[in-house]
């Protein structure tokens, strides 16, 4: 298969539950995995692997239903592609590579070959040191993670943390290794934790504080002109640390189909059941405006459909368009991703409205489907748990 990051080759390996990982490995030495963001590849290490190969085994790999990576089918629960789905598949990844390090043969030292030196004697020389990996899972508030991670290292004692996943909270995980004096490396954090002092955790970017950063200058920058209008998220609005709080879903859809009507199409829109769900307000809005563009750019009528029962918010959105290839509809969640009427497009035009769309479902727990809408065209489904 060919290589994806100069110097480094590819291969397949089996995951959790039978999926297949697109991995691309590189370099000699300690195993070290890295671990790309959401909705990204292996490829955003390809600036960064090859200077760490020169020192370490390095594995990239994409996670499930990214990259080359196997789609496993959802399911009403989306576990499938849950994170903890996705860290047995790196732990799997990380297991065989702990045990092909275990089973390599060490290469005898000049010491060792020396004329006249006993079996007994080289043997001195050959110590075998056994690598083990141990999974941390901390479970309920974080309040509670410290003294669980402190339990973790009394039973398991390790020299290193290396990556791991986290939400929006990383502090409680951050101050324990800057306490513990444990190394950290290359956490996948959605926000790293900035300190003077600290000297452990080693973090491959800052993220969204660097977007901040950046943000702020170009603003300050400005000062003097035309004055800054508009700020945009390009992807990964899940992350934003927007709060959850009870949304009218009835009105919200309202608001999506007058926004279609105003801009030349025939809408329609229906709500059944309980309207109020606990959603990320903004960024659902956005997950639903995607489709909803997406739906317009390609169809001269749309319907939005809502429905609410006591486990799950559907949303379908039809259209009449040309639809999109039943072997296509996974490739089209892919970012950039441009076929000859690619269906992924933002309001912007950028070719990432279905990736920025079932990266926001999926930060709610849900997911979208595509698939055959009854008005000819095509139907994107988000469903969510409530």
């Amino acid at each position: 298969m060919t290589a994806t990051i100069p110097g480094f080759t590819t291969q397949r390996i089996p995951g959790a539950d039978g999926v297949e990982l697109h991995v691309a490995v590189g370099g000699t030495g300690s195993p070290i995995v890295l671990l790309h963001g959401f909705p990204q590849t292996h490829l955003m290490w390809r600036g960064v692997a090859p200077l760490l190969a020169r020192r370490f085994t390095v594995v990239c790999a994409d996670l499930r239903g990214y990259g080359r990576s196997g789609c496993p089918a959802s399911t009403p629960d989306h576990a499938p592609y849950a994170k903890r789905a996705m860290a047995r598949d790196m732990l799997a990844v990380m297991q065989q590579y702990f045990a092909d390090r275990n089973t390599r043969q060490m290469i005898p030292s000049r010491q060792m070959e020396a004329p006249g030196r006993s079996m007994y004697s080289k043997s001195m020389f050959m110590v075998n040191r056994r690598w083990e990996l141990h999974v941390w899972e901390l479970t309920g508030a974080a309040a509670t993670w410290q003294a669980q991670l402190e339990r973790h290292l009394a039973q398991e004692p390790v020299f290193a943390v290396i990556s791991g996943l986290g939400g929006e909270n990383w502090a409680p995980v951050h101050e324990f290794c800057e306490k513990s004096a444990l190394p950290c490396l290359f956490p996948n954090v959605e926000v790293p934790v900035e300190a003077v002092d600290d000297f452990y955790s080693i973090y491959f970017s800052k993220g969204v504080l660097l977007e901040a950063e950046l943000i702020a200058r170009k603003v300050l920058a400005t000062a003097a002109g035309p004055p800054v209008k508009e700020v945009h998220q390009i992807y990964r609005a899940g992350d934003s640390g927007e709060q959850a709080q009870p949304t009218d879903m009835a009105l919200a859809l309202e608001e999506l189909r007058s926004d279609a009507e105003r801009n030349g199409h025939a809408a329609t829109v229906a709500f059944h059941g309980l309207p109020i769900v606990t959603v990320k307000p903004a960024s659902f809005k956005r997950c639903l405006a995607n489709l909803v563009s997406n739906a317009a750019r390609h169809a001269n009528a749309i319907s939005i459909t809502g429905h609410r029962d006591h486990r799950y918010l559907t949303v379908t959105v039809d259209d009449d368009g040309p639809g999109i290839p039943q072997q296509m509809r996974e490739e089209v969640f892919k970012p950039f991703l441009r076929l000859d009427d690619a269906r992924n497009q933002d309001e912007g035009g950028t070719g990432l409205g279905l990736a920025i769309a079932r990266d926001i479902a999926r930060s709610h727990g849900g997911d979208i489907m595509l698939g055959d809408s009854p008005m000819g065209g095509l139907r994107a489904t988000a469903r969510i748990p409530v």
